[in-house]
Formats: structure tokens, C-alpha cells, sequence
């Protein structure tokens, strides 16, 4: 029996599946992933680069022969 306005169950899917989907936001990065994310052209200058990236857990990407010295081609 169906109640007036109701639609039959296989209807109701149907129309649920017409709506759009339910906008998701994004979490923010993660700590390590703004890391990766920082490159050497960031910055203005070696210092300002080498204080960031002592400060920040030395991520890689300021430092790829990982001898310590951020942005080299900065100075």
C-alpha cells in the first residue's frame, strides 16, 4: 500500500540518486606534507631559507644533497 506522495522504495533510490553529491572538505595538510610542499623559490634568500628549514624539521626538499645547507643556489 503507498501512502499518497510516497514513492515506491526502487523510486525513492532513483530520486536520491539524481541529487549531487555531498560536498566533503578537505583536512588541512599534515605538518609533513606542508613540508614537502616548500620549495627554495619561496624564499628571498638563503638565510631566510636556512632559518625556515632549521625551524621545520630540515625537510628534504630545501636540501637535496642533505649536507645541512638549505637553497644552496640562493646565496
Amino acid at each position: 500500500m503507498l501512502v499518497a506522495g510516497a514513492l515506491p522504495a526502487n523510486a525513492q533510490e532513483r530520486e536520491d540518486n539524481k541529487k549531487p553529491p555531498v560536498s566533503r572538505q578537505q583536512a588541512p595538510p599534515s605538518d609533513q606534507t606542508r613540508k614537502e610542499r616548500i620549495r627554495c623559490p619561496s624564499f628571498t634568500s638563503q638565510s631566510e631559507a636556512q632559518a625556515w628549514f632549521d625551524s621545520h624539521g630540515r625537510p628534504r626538499s630545501l636540501d637535496r644533497d642533505q649536507d645541512g645547507i638549505a637553497c644552496e643556489g640562493l646565496r
